[in-house]
């Protein structure tokens, strides 16, 4: 089978899951979109260069506007497209959007505004200090801060460009993120800052632990599934938190193009293996034989 794996730049995990498709007899190919013009939407190349192959996992490289659109690429043939989350939710990588889904699929979120006019004294009042301030996109942690006074909320308000989150600090102890294959439970590992920092992140030198509470992953398990399905995630990391003050569970974010390193090196998993799988299926159950 030839599959395209459509990323922005070459990752490790990308490439390790070329290795063990490639070992598997699968021609793979790591396709990183360079010369994409928007020509290629309305005169059929990009249909074209993507006809030869039978299943495609696109992860990044389009841009919004193009992963808006790429259903109309593969209109005839959509169940080889992994993640049809690109183009039915076009703003799927925005946090703003995954809060409005999560909550009207009854996902509890920490209590957030949105938008760059909340007097601060309001925020003060209802979150109490410290809250959070991130940017509605972005990845591993970057633009997002720890607000204790008005001086750095005012300053994050300067400096940060789009659209911005606002949430009440969850006082916990790590975060969970949920690994999802196919609208299934793969992994569950839990996140722990290091050195006195609050972000969670893997990216950022946190520490991750294995979680072993039945009762506990049962719970992350039905929040992250009711997520992935509200979205149309084939494969997600969905990321959620748990308060250390009544234990309540909130969804954060979910990450359509997930790492798995911080994973695999928590719990000794293949992860490249998992999702190695879980194309193989995808492609066995496809109806068509080509495009």
């Amino acid at each position: 089978m030839k599959i395209a794996l459509i990323v922005a730049h070459e990752v490790q995990e990308i490439t390790g899951l070329q290795i063990e498709l490639q070992s598997r007899g699968h021609e793979v190919v790591i396709w990183s979109l360079t010369d994409l013009k928007p020509s290629d939407f309305t005169e059929g190349q990009l249909r074209h260069r993507l006809s030869e192959f039978d299943l495609v996992y696109y992860r990044s490289g389009l841009t919004a506007a193009g992963g808006a659109v790429l259903n109309d690429v593969l209109k005839e043939y959509p169940e080889r497209l992994i993640n049809p989350v690109t183009y039915r939710h076009p703003l799927c990588s925005n946090k703003l959007y995954q809060a409005i889904v999560a909550l009207r699929a009854a996902v509890q979120i920490p209590p957030t505004y949105m938008g760059r006019n909340v007097p601060f004294l309001k925020l003060e009042e209802e979150f109490g200090l410290p809250f959070i301030v991130k940017a509605a996109e972005g990845i591993q942690g970057n633009n997002v801060f720890l607000v204790n006074n008005e001086d750095t909320y005012r300053q994050c308000l300067k400096d940060m460009v789009g659209d911005i989150v606002i949430q009440k600090f969850i006082p916990n102890d790590g975060d969970y993120r949920v690994f999802m294959l196919g609208g299934e439970v793969y992994k569950v590992f839990k996140r722990v800052a290091q050195n006195n920092d609050f972000k969670n992140n893997m990216s950022l030198g946190a520490k991750g632990e294995a979680v072993n509470d039945p009762e506990l992953l049962e719970q992350l398990g039905s929040m992250a599934a009711t997520v992935v399905k509200a979205m149309d995630i084939e494969i997600g990391g969905v990321d959620i938190i748990k308060s250390a003050t009544n234990g309540e569970l909130y969804f954060l974010e979910v990450n359509i193009n997930p790492g798995w390193r911080g994973l695999d090196a928590t719990l000794g998993t293949d992860t490249a293996e998992a999702v190695a799988d879980y194309l193989e299926r995808r492609i066995s159950s496809s109806t068509t034989a080509s495009m």
